[in-house]
């Protein structure tokens, strides 16, 4: 089973290990710590370094054990780059899903984490603060395009409703509506219904892709959003569209972007 990894830097920046574990939980994967500091340019012996390294692994056990984790990696790295060793290490170990904090709590560097992740790698990245609601029995809402097809993000949102016992939300945004479109609607919600695992709600609402799922999310007290990185409004020829980037740094909840299957490849 793939790992899902929690990456976070500095210590004071804490990580969001509760929802992390949840994470794990519903999608039975095993959990990884990444705890990425910048190396000390300080002149001392080796002991010295290890004694630092050993007391980093001794406060994220104990993070860990209030946590009620106690089968968790814990990984320490010490890089000048954090979010590229981050990056390098999710590609190398084929991880499931890392999660970070916001960029004002995650402790790696300037910008925003997860848009540096979902650039540089290709699996799920969520970005969680430090306020969310539980993952068990939560609203997963997720953003679905007009196809009426199943994308790698709404499969992935049921399947965490299913495995935390919650609702799935599905919000398509549209401009206008006309008897032919609200026909259309139908379609959709019963084919999207046909082809995931719980009791989906279809919530066509008018207005722009991010501004509509950010307020739908907000009213249903989501534990989650999950978006693809293509569709609602991105572009085919980048990784990731403005959609996704715009939750990202504007929604008050977690976050998950799931790569489209070709960006996935």
């Amino acid at each position: 089973m793939k790992p899902v990894a929690v990456a976070f830097g500095a210590h004071e920046h804490a990580p969001p290990l509760r929802w992390t574990r949840d994470l794990a939980k519903a999608l039975g994967a095993p959990l990884r710590v990444l705890s990425v500091v910048a190396p000390t340019s300080a002149e001392a012996p080796p002991e010295y370094f290890e004694e630092l390294d050993e007391q980093r692994r001794t406060q994220i056990a104990s993070d860990l054990s209030e946590a009620g984790i106690n089968d968790a990696e814990i990984v320490l790295m010490n890089e000048h780059k954090p979010l590229g060793a981050v990056a390098a290490y999710a590609n190398e170990h084929d991880l499931a899903a890392c999660i970070v904090g916001s960029p004002q709590e995650g402790g790696l560097g300037e910008g925003n984490p997860a848009n540096y992740l979902l650039h540089h790698t290709h699996i799920p990245i969520a970005m969680v603060g430090n306020e969310y609601e539980p993952l068990d029995g939560g609203v997963f809402v997720v953003g679905v395009e007009a196809t009426g097809t199943v994308s790698p993000a709404l499969r992935m949102a049921s399947d965490l409703a299913s495995a935390t016992g919650g609702s799935l939300h599905a919000v398509h945004a549209y401009e206008s509506i006309s008897e032919d479109e609200a026909e259309r609607f139908r379609e959709m919600e019963a084919s999207l219904s046909s082809q995931v695992s719980v009791p989906l709600q279809f919530v066509p609402l008018a207005g722009h892709p991010a501004g509509v799922v950010i307020d739908h999310a907000e009213e249903a007290g989501a534990a989650a959003i999950v978006i693809g990185t293509r569709g609602s409004g991105g572009f085919l020829g980048l990784r990731l569209g403005r959609v996704p980037s715009q939750l990202l740094n504007h929604a008050a909840c977690p976050v998950i972007v799931v790569p489209h299957s070709d960006d996935a490849a």
